[in-house]
């Protein structure tokens, strides 16, 4: 069965939903890999520079990447002849 854009953002949600049910809202199971995350950013920063500017630069490296990754996607959806999501609300 092939479940339709909804349906699958739905399950999703459902399975975030059950690790937070189990595990707690501040779990370790992603602990890590959000750190492995930022490190990706932290080493293109300065390492002469104080930690809290080094985390500070790094969390807007990672805003910018995904405003970078959140532009790639509508420009795709524009050439598939797609809208943005909620375009029909405005």
């Amino acid at each position: 069965m092939s479940l339709s854009k909804a349906q699958r953002q739905l399950r999703g949600r459902i399975g975030g939903l059950s690790m937070v049910v189990t595990y707690g809202a501040d779990n370790g199971n992603l602990r890590a890999a959000r750190r492995a995350f930022l490190d990706r950013f932290l080493q293109g920063i300065d390492p002469s520079l104080p930690e809290d500017e080094r985390l500070n630069r790094a969390e807007a490296a990672k805003r910018m990447y995904m405003a970078k990754l959140s532009l790639k996607s509508s420009v795709a959806r524009a050439r598939k002849g797609r809208s943005t999501p909620g375009a029909a609300n405005r």
